[in-house]
């Protein structure tokens, strides 16, 4: 490999240091500040396009907030609470509850769900420390009828402003004639929406058609014990024909349920409209109630075990084996 002479490497070495100076502040004058800014305007451009897809839908949201707006009962705690406790006491008189009382709770404030997404800073800031909405929840306390409750729930569910039920207790009476009854919902609004709430309607008493079938059987009622069957009369001349089979394909399993007394079952005769309950080691013709399971009964014949759903007869039976 030829060696440069001194002459020329002095000049070559002066116009690499003088090429890497100029390099070094192009690229910092020029190049590393435009590759900045184009990022930056990359990111800017991905914004807006956010901001135009949001800003499109804008209307829509708008419209979905004026609706939820429509449903809520003011926008200031004074007057929902007022409103709240006013309509509760309406439908409580209406139907007619004993001992009727209606409690609302102190308001709690719904911040963004989104807030995490959120900086701390422009409009974003506000975004994520404004409140969302306000809940209030409020409690009835009365005693009626089973009817009565079901009338009490419908017509909530029927009222034009916006509610979830939390909870719903009966304490039963008198053979499920009465109950004790407490019933805590909430709602809620926005406080920096203007809102007319819409009013009530009066209630038609024939949705109650819908629940008769369930008001008249009343799961809560226990049926009286069935009266003590006959003995047959059997002439001593003659032997007596042997009986037809129990019809155990007409009795079916209405509720399974374990009560202070232990597990029970409710069978009713889906021809004769006779109701029977049994409690445990009590027996239906020569089937034995012995455990309930879920919704499923469990029944004993002779050395035989099996299970009984609510809703099948009793010949529907699957065999039980532990």
């Amino acid at each position: 490999m030829p060696i440069l002479p001194r002459a020329l490497l002095l000049p070559l070495i002066v116009v690499a240091i003088v090429g890497w100076i100029l390099w070094s502040t192009a690229n910092r004058i020029y190049f590393a500040p435009r590759a900045q800014h184009l990022e930056r305007i990359e990111q800017l451009s991905d914004r807006i396009a956010i901001y135009r897809a949001a800003f499109d839908t804008l209307p829509r949201q708008n419209a979905r907030r004026d609706s939820i707006v429509g449903q809520t009962l003011g926008n200031d705690v004074e007057s929902v609470d007022h409103r709240l406790r006013s309509r509760l006491n309406r439908i409580m008189e209406e139907v007619g509850f004993d001992q009727a009382s209606v409690n609302t709770s102190n308001p709690t404030a719904r911040g963004t769900p989104a807030r995490r997404r959120f900086g701390r800073r422009g409009l974003e800031g506000e975004l994520r420390d404004k409140i969302d909405f306000v809940e209030i929840e409020g409690t009835i306390i009365g005693e009626g009828s089973f009817e009565q409750i079901i009338e009490l729930l419908d017509r909530i569910e029927t009222e034009p402003w916006i509610k979830r039920i939390h909870t719903v207790r009966l304490d039963p009476r008198g053979n499920g004639e009465r109950f004790n009854t407490t019933l805590r919902l909430v709602t809620l609004f926005l406080p920096d929406q203007t809102a007319e709430p819409a009013p009530s309607e009066p209630y038609d008493q024939e949705r109650m058609a819908r629940f008769a079938t369930l008001v008249g059987q009343n799961p809560f009622r226990i049926p009286p014990p069935p009266e003590p069957e006959p003995e047959p009369v059997r002439p001593a001349e003659r032997p007596t024909p042997a009986d037809p089979p129990f019809p155990y394909q007409e009795w079916v399993v209405t509720g399974v349920a374990e009560s202070r007394y232990g597990p029970e079952v409710w069978l009713r005769n889906r021809r004769s409209g006779e109701t029977r309950r049994l409690g445990r080691g009590e027996a239906l013709r020569d089937l034995t109630f012995t455990a309930a399971h879920d919704e499923k009964a469990e029944f004993g014949l002779d050395e035989e075990r099996f299970l009984v759903p609510v809703g099948r007869n009793l010949n529907d039976r699957t065999p039980f084996s532990q």
